[in-house]
């Protein structure tokens, strides 16, 4: 009997490695499959700039990159931001509860923008004509029923523009469904205003060329 079995696996290993490996794709595919259509992107990470146009708030993607290449590929953060709880309402901030963490991934995730501000940095260094301002930069996972899709998003703003976003009455908004990025903004003003929390956010100072 053991000879047969022997026999058997040695004359048809290679359809018994197949059947194994389609067998392990399946459940891979399908959960590709359900991310892709409920646009669950969690392994991006989207760099998003607010701005406030007059009376309009209007924002932009400045780039969008794999988390893991965000994170510095780097399993252990890659980790904590995934199991870190958020805040409740639309801007979901991600909440750290340790604050050498958050210091770490924040200031990680400055740097990786401040690297698109080069040479601003370096024409000021020059005494060049440049512009700076500081801006507020913390991390969410905005959810509410009106999204495309969710991913992680980088939250940049100017410290002026978002004191005067949070005290709009009438803001208006370029499209009726980005009602929610107010909602996330004055989460946002929250963090910065509350000293036990102010840890989750972080300020970046960028410079152009002008």
């Amino acid at each position: 009997m053991i000879e047969f079995v022997q026999d058997w696996l040695f004359a048809n290993w290679g359809k018994l490695l197949w059947g194994v490996t389609f067998l392990a794709f399946i459940p891979a595919y399908i959960q590709a499959r359900y991310l892709w259509r409920s646009r669950r992107f969690l392994t991006r990470m989207n760099f998003s700039l607010n701005i406030l146009d007059g009376n309009t708030l209007r924002f932009r993607t400045l780039k969008e990159t794999n988390l893991a290449d965000a994170m510095l590929n780097n399993t252990h953060a890659i980790r904590v931001i995934h199991k870190t709880p958020r805040s409740e309402g639309p801007g979901a901030f991600l909440l750290f509860r340790d604050k050498e963490e958050a210091w770490t991934i924040l200031n990680t995730v400055l740097n990786d923008l401040s690297s698109g501000f080069a040479e601003g940095f370096v024409a000021r260094s020059m005494n060049l004509p440049t512009q700076s301002e500081w801006y507020f930069l913390g991390i969410s996972c905005e959810k509410h029923s009106d999204l495309r899709n969710t991913k992680y998003r980088v939250m940049i703003v100017a410290e002026s523009a978002l004191e005067k976003i949070v005290a709009y009455d009438d803001l208006q908004f370029e499209e009726p469904r980005f009602h929610i990025r107010l909602s996330t903004l004055k989460q946002m003003w929250q963090l910065t205003q509350d000293e036990k929390l102010r840890h989750n956010i972080i300020r970046v100072e960028l410079t152009v060329k002008v």
